[in-house]
Formats: structure tokens, C-alpha cells, sequence
């Protein structure tokens, strides 16, 4: 193989991986990036961190969810979908099944959305119910 043809060889290849991107995210569609927040912040919540560490402004993800707040204890989660904003191209309803437990044991499943706003700085605010 000639110098030249080698070289065409090797700036198509590059072309090829510049074009579909080489990175696992890359590809990502900007409903799944607002499920990966919500996931982010629910994973948070049921190992048992503070929910205080969300409200802090220079933190990349921010959040809250009045259940956390009130020191509810979350046994699972299951995420169910998310919908873009007609109003705005970076914000989402997230659905998501909870299962939680409060501080004298009784226990309960509730379906919640979660308003997502994707950026530099990630926040997730519980609007219902």
C-alpha cells in the first residue's frame, strides 16, 4: 500500500469515529440524560444521604423532593419515562415509582414526576403529588 493511500486510509477512519462519536454518552438523546439526573439523585436518597448536600447552588446537580426532606426513608424506585417540556428544550417530566418508608415503619408506593432542568448545573424538583 502507497503513502498516500494509507494516509486516505487512516483520515477516513477518523473521519468515521469524529462522526459517531467515540464516547459511551455521546449518542445519548436528551430525554435519557434527564432519566440519568432523576436516577442520580434517587440512588442518592436511597443509600442514605442527606438531602441538604442538593440544595448547596455550587453543586452540578441540585434537587429536592419533600418526602427526603421530611426524612422519609426510599426503599426503591422505578423509573417510568420522561417527556420534554413544550415550553423549553432543556427541561422534562420525569415519572418515576417510589417505595417508601417513614420514620414508624408504615410503608407506600406512589407514582411521582420529577421537573428536570438539564445544563451545566443539573436540577430536579418534585412537582407532583
Amino acid at each position: 500500500m502507497n503513502r498516500s493511500r494509507f494516509s486516505l486510509s487512516i483520515a477516513t477512519i477518523l473521519a468515521i469515529f469524529v462522526t459517531i462519536g467515540c464516547g459511551k454518552n455521546s449518542s445519548k438523546q436528551p430525554a435519557d440524560k434527564a432519566m440519568d439526573i432523576v436516577d442520580q439523585f434517587l440512588e442518592a436518597w436511597n443509600r442514605g444521604e442527606s438531602v441538604d448536600q442538593f440544595a448547596d447552588p455550587s453543586r452540578p446537580l441540585q434537587g429536592s423532593d419533600p418526602d427526603w426532606k421530611a426524612g422519609n426513608q426510599l426503599m426503591s424506585f422505578l423509573s417510568a419515562g420522561a417527556k420534554q417540556s413544550p415550553d423549553a428544550l432543556d427541561r422534562f417530566r420525569c415519572r418515576v415509582a417510589l417505595s417508601l418508608r417513614n420514620g414508624k415503619g408504615r410503608m407506600w408506593d406512589q407514582e411521582v414526576e420529577y421537573d428536570v432542568q438539564l445544563g451545566e448545573k443539573s436540577v430536579v424538583r418534585r412537582v407532583s403529588p
